[in-house]
């Protein structure tokens, strides 16, 4: 794990925005992919996104395949959580664009 990862999973607020980070970036993921991946031990990957979850900042979001066993529940942000909003002023005019959590136009 590098240091600035490091530094990121320190103390409950940081791992719900790392997790948040990551599942934005990767998702729709499982929980224990989302811990491979951050470093971090499954037990508490799962604290931090029931709690996202209880927010409604993050969603299940179906099933991974499985070869053999139980499927891995996929998680993902939730896209209607929030929204960005980008502003180009110039001289040719104003051009504008939103989208949800997860990029897509509006």
């Amino acid at each position: 794990m590098s240091q600035r990862s490091g530094l990121m999973m320190r103390g409950g607020a940081n791992r719900q925005a790392g997790v948040l980070y990551q599942l934005w970036k990767e998702g729709p993921i499982s929980r224990g992919a989302l811990a491979d991946l951050m470093g971090l031990n499954l037990p508490t990957v799962s604290a931090v996104v029931q709690d996202l979850i209880k927010s409604g900042e993050v969603i299940e979001e179906g099933f991974a395949t499985s070869t053999g066993g139980r499927k891995a529940q996929l998680l993902d942000v939730n896209p209607k959580r929030g929204g960005i909003v980008a502003i180009e002023f110039s001289s040719r005019g104003i051009l504008s664009a939103s989208s949800d959590m997860k990029g897509r136009l509006n």
